[in-house]
């Protein structure tokens, strides 16, 4: 088995000065790493960089995760989710 955690997440969203101006969300949407306590999400959406680590891969491949978060809005879609989704798609692409 890996030496590391088999499993490392980073959570990344929006910058804060995106989250406040709906013209943020018109260009192209980079997210960056945040931290911030458990359940203090303020979007329906959230997103993660994950590196998994298996004992064919132990230097890890990363991956991009992102997911509705049914608790915040019940779900619901507005142009920050958008965002969100958007950026994760654009930031795979990227790696």
């Amino acid at each position: 088995p890996p030496g590391a955690a088999l499993v490392e997440a980073v959570e990344v969203g929006l910058t804060p000065e995106a989250s406040r101006s709906e013209r943020a969300y018109r260009g192209p949407c980079r997210l960056v790493r945040l931290n911030r306590p458990v359940g203090r999400n303020d979007c329906g959406m959230v997103a993660w960089v994950m590196t998994l680590r298996t004992p064919e891969c132990p230097q890890g491949r990363q991956v991009v995760a992102v997911a509705n978060d049914i608790t915040h809005g019940s779900g619901a879609f507005a142009p920050r989710e958008d965002a969100v989704f958007r950026g994760a798609c654009e930031l795979a692409l990227e790696e």
